[in-house]
């Protein structure tokens, strides 16, 4: 590992930030957005699709473990946007 290794884009959050989707097989009761973040949630045919900003890698990780901790399929996920 060299100095340049700490400072790499891979170690800041801008990579994070941004509009994310992700799809979770089956259907999540709405009331479950509070406990994601406050992501957005919709169905998409027989899945569910959880939608909205997620500020650093903290925050995506949070959602991936909880997806995790609930035995939740991840189908998808997808970063919408790069904006920062």
């Amino acid at each position: 590992m060299n100095k340049n290794d700490a400072n790499s884009d891979y170690s800041t959050d801008k990579n994070f930030y941004g509009t994310y989707m992700f799809i979770i097989e089956g259907h999540l009761d709405p009331s479950w957005s509070v406990w994601f973040d406050n992501l957005k949630i919709n169905y998409v045919g027989p899945n569910t699709s959880l939608y909205g900003i997620i500020r650093d890698e903290a925050a995506f990780y949070s959602i991936i473990n909880k997806m995790r901790d609930l035995n939740l399929k991840i189908i998808r996920i997808e970063k919408k946007d790069d904006s920062i």
